[in-house]
């Protein structure tokens, strides 16, 4: 998936709130790095003590933060976004959507944000049949997505439930809409058909 589709999945609130730790994590590196990495165990709370652990590692692995003898600092994918003012929408939509792009499957499989996966899937029941017919304006109907949606995943997914997803992911620029059909956005069928098959 392209890293545009998980900028914008990041404004569903269900979405940004299972980043909630990730995003606190990030924001208390910072604002407040160099820091003991206890600090951020004592921020969490004791009962989140193995997630806090599972997060750190992970945006570690992704270059967000580094830990060097229980010190912790940002990292150049943190850096990068200097001029980004923490607590914004576009710090979130930006640094959030680079996390995700960078560990999709460690946060879907093994940190269990099933979210994540949801409404991707919602997506690509529509740019399936743009990207494999090439053609970037394509009107794709509820019933097509509905059909691309039950071959790609092999599940059954009753129609109503698939344009309410569509629908979803159209607020928020995902897709577009005309009338009763879908259209892709230009710039995710752009860095989708860009991305290597």
């Amino acid at each position: 998936m392209a890293q545009t589709i998980y900028s914008k999945l990041i404004e569903f609130t269900p979405v940004e709130n299972q980043l909630g730790a990730i995003k606190e994590i990030l924001r208390t590196v910072r604002e407040h790095a160099p820091l003991p990495v206890d600090t951020i165990y004592e921020i969490r709370g004791p009962s989140n003590e193995e997630q806090t652990s599972r997060y750190l590692r992970l945006l570690e692995d992704t270059d967000f933060i580094q830990i060097d003898d229980d010190t912790l600092r940002s990292d150049s994918n943190l850096d990068v976004h200097d001029e980004l003012e923490v607590g914004t929408r576009e710090f979130s939509e930006i640094v959030l959507g680079q996390v995700v792009n960078r560990a999709f499957s460690t946060l879907r499989d093994e940190l269990n944000l099933t979210l994540l996966a949801h409404y991707p899937k919602y997506a690509n029941s529509y740019y399936f049949s743009a990207l494999q017919r090439g053609q970037p304006n394509l009107k794709l109907d509820v019933e097509s997505a509905h059909d691309n949606l039950e071959m790609l995943h092999e599940e059954s997914v009753h129609e109503i439930k698939v344009q309410q997803k569509l629908d979803d992911l159209a607020k928020v620029g995902v897709l577009e809409t005309e009338g009763e059909f879908y259209k892709s956005n230009p710039e995710i069928y752009g860095d989708l058909a860009a991305q290597p098959v």
